[in-house]
């Protein structure tokens, strides 16, 4: 059930891991990059701010990316345990009544009356 579970889930929602991926390979790329010009002066506000701007949109999308991840995981839950529930109880409800009533042993009032014993003498 829970490979079915992920299989859903991933299918369904961006993966914030891939949104992570992103952040970690521009980041590097941009940190080198800047560290390189800020070496030879070089540097500008405006790319500063090209790269706030850039850092600011990807992290946005990989939070956005982990709320909708647990949104979609949160209803496949809830799907998955209304169906679970509903079949259970149906099966309960559906189920012979000779189930409930037959003794599992043939022997099994001698097993009540032992059990009851037992419960009695260690109270």
């Amino acid at each position: 059930m829970s490979l079915v579970f992920n299989k859903f889930t991933h299918d369904r929602c961006a993966s914030p891991n891939s949104t992570q991926f992103a952040i970690t390979f521009w980041l590097g790329d941009k940190t080198e990059e800047f560290t390189r010009l800020a070496m030879l002066g070089q540097s500008t506000d405006s790319e500063v701010d090209e790269f706030l701007i850039v850092y600011g949109i990807l992290a946005f999308s990989s939070v956005l990316a982990m709320v909708g991840q647990g949104v979609v995981s949160a209803k496949a839950m809830l799907t998955a345990s209304e169906t679970m529930h509903a079949r259970l109880t149906n099966s309960v409800l559906h189920a012979p009544l000779a189930f409930f009533v037959r003794p599992l042993v043939p022997w099994s009032c001698v097993g009540v009356w032992l059990l009851l014993w037992l419960l009695w003498r260690w109270r």
